[in-house]
């Protein structure tokens, strides 16, 4: 507070002005150039590219379908934009008019594609994860990875570097590793992920000397691996619960951290692997406004309990008409007798009432209030 206190008198007043643009409607995609200074949206099959400080449109591109996704290459030289319906991928270059480039994957159909880091090259997933194909802007060539796994972009990341490429891959209903070369396309090594059952998502820390491969979220565990498959560290902090929700590596790679479904945080130093800080969140800091409003506020279920018949005194004040019919009924065998004792129903509970341990439950008959 002091240093704010002398900052505010030593430092001059800055004002800043503030202009804003007219409004302009956006029925599509939206993205900003890397470098700030281009604009892409689109409106069903159609791309315009504006001016970032005007928003004039200084080109237009037309698709054969309603385009799912643009992305900008990193030198905001190029914009790809994804058809799924056709299974194409369009290009174009901002600078040359004339240029355009179209990958078609065919029968395979098309779920993401993405730019690699040297801006040349396109990658893109087909459908049910059956290859990944990198496609070559310069000669048209393509080379293929069998069978990798991926959700949103999630288990194929470059390295920070931009030299490699990790690809998680499902071979013999195993998990396994894939490290490619960025500059030759070409494998390096690949090696099984022990321990881990789903690997949901895969990320390199800052200098590129280990990866973080996380299982999915109905189980909280995770590996740290380096790039030659030598496991560095694994940890799973509990079972039977919702596990991890968000990883996160320092900028000098010295503390992981680890964000989980039971709103805590833990963090871990790389130089020891050992915790040196778990910290407790609350639930509204962590969720949205959307998922607030979706929040589930308790779990109910069903659970079968023993319907024990209602004893002789219960019974005293009964009618006489239910009496003449129970005469009129034969008297009960052994067997009818057991049934009669051993007769169950489903209960409607709230999750944290039933008791897991058990697998039935005894309860009266005139206490039951659940559906039969």
């Amino acid at each position: 507070n002091l240093c704010a206190f002398l900052l505010a008198f030593l430092l001059p007043e800055q004002s800043m002005s503030v202009q804003f643009s007219e409004l302009h409607t956006v029925k599509g995609r939206l993205a900003w150039s890397p470098s700030g200074e281009l604009l892409a949206t689109t409106e069903a099959n159609q791309l315009m590219i504006r001016q970032g400080d005007s928003l004039q449109i200084i080109g237009v591109h037309s698709c054969v379908d309603v385009i799912d996704k643009i992305e900008w290459s990193s030198n905001s030289e190029y914009i790809l934009c994804l058809v799924r319906k056709r299974g194409q991928v369009f290009v174009w270059s901002v600078s040359d008019v004339k240029y355009e480039a179209k990958i078609e994957e065919g029968l395979a159909g098309l779920i993401n594609a993405f730019w690699s880091p040297c801006n040349q090259h396109i990658i893109s997933v087909s459908q049910f994860e059956i290859r990944l194909t990198i496609w070559s802007l310069l000669d048209g060539t393509a080379k293929y990875i069998k069978y990798p796994k991926h959700n949103n972009q999630c288990g194929i990341r470059f390295s920070h570097n931009g030299q490699y490429l990790a690809v998680m891959e499902r071979n013999n209903h195993i998990d396994v590793l894939g490290i490619y070369s960025v500059k030759y396309w070409q494998l390096i090594h690949r090696f099984n992920l022990d321990g881990l059952s789903d690997v949901h998502d895969i990320c390199w820390s800052h200098n590129d000397q280990y990866i973080l491969c996380v299982n999915n979220e109905l189980l909280y565990k995770f590996a740290v691996y380096t790039p030659r498959g030598r496991k560095v560290f694994e940890h799973c902090a509990y079972e039977n619960a919702l596990g991890i929700r968000c990883v996160a590596w320092s900028h000098h790679d010295r503390y992981l951290a680890i964000g989980s479904f039971d709103n805590q945080v833990r963090v871990f130093n790389t130089m020891t692997w050992r915790i040196v800080s778990q910290l407790k969140c609350q639930g509204s800091v962590q969720q949205s406004s959307t998922e607030q409003q979706y929040k589930v506020k308790s779990t109910i279920g069903y659970q079968e309990v023993v319907v024990v018949a209602p004893s002789n005194s219960n019974k005293s004040n009964d009618s006489e008409h239910a009496i003449a019919n129970k005469k009129n009924q034969h008297h009960p065998t052994s067997t009818d007798d057991a049934n009669h004792y051993e007769k169950t129903r489903y209960v409607l509970k709230d999750m944290s009432a039933i008791d897991l341990s058990a697998t039935t439950t005894t309860k009266n008959c005139d206490d039951v209030d659940g559906v039969p």
